[in-house]
């Protein structure tokens, strides 16, 4: 690392990001990718580790949030489903399909037990 660089490098992707989110006690960064994908990256001031990359949906992932706890990812798509991931792993511990009339495009996690969506159509 360079004397006085206090930043770590950009995280460079082959494909459009379409939301990230950071986790909430490391250094750890979620990117639902257009592409459908959600991939996952250490990131530091002394360079950047690949978790791990999911093929989670059909189509683009427009979303992506950790839990409160940081123990799961919750990633929303155009194809209307939800998908709740493992953050260590990167493994589907559920999903839900059909979960709006129109693609999903907002996610809230309010607790544990309760998140909010938005899609579309408002």
């Amino acid at each position: 690392m360079e004397p006085g660089k206090n930043k770590p490098e950009p995280l460079l992707f082959e494909d459009n990001i379409f939301h990230l989110d950071l986790h909430p006690s490391n250094d750890i960064v979620v990117t639902g990718m257009i592409n459908g994908r959600i991939k996952c990256y250490q990131y530091g001031l002394e360079g950047h580790k690949h978790l791990w990359t999911s093929k989670t949906f059909k189509k683009s992932c427009r979303g992506v949030s950790f839990s409160l706890d940081g123990k799961n990812v919750f990633g929303i798509s155009r194809d209307r489903s939800i998908q709740i991931l493992d953050t260590e792993t990167g493994q589907t511990i559920r999903t839900r399909q059909n979960t709006h009339e129109s693609p999903i495009n907002s996610l809230l996690i309010i607790n544990e037990n309760m998140s909010a969506t938005g899609d579309d159509q408002g």
